[in-house]
């Protein structure tokens, strides 16, 4: 089988782990892309530990 390619930050199992058929990536919680390279949108810090949620107030204004 050819090489997920995963970012093992951002998956779960390392970057080894993904579907036969497709190759996506199990990704941390918060992290999107087939090789979860990036946060969601709402989300924010990525790292080995996923992402972060973005909460905001109730003008939309993000609170960190």
């Amino acid at each position: 089988s050819a090489a997920c390619g995963c970012n093992a930050n951002g998956t779960l199992g390392g970057s080894s782990n993904c579907t036969s058929y497709g190759g996506q990536c199990s990704c941390r919680s918060g992290v999107v892309g087939r090789t979860c390279h990036s946060c969601d949108v709402g989300f924010y810090g990525f790292s080995h530990a996923g992402c972060n949620c973005k909460h905001t107030d109730n003008n939309n204004h993000d609170v960190l």
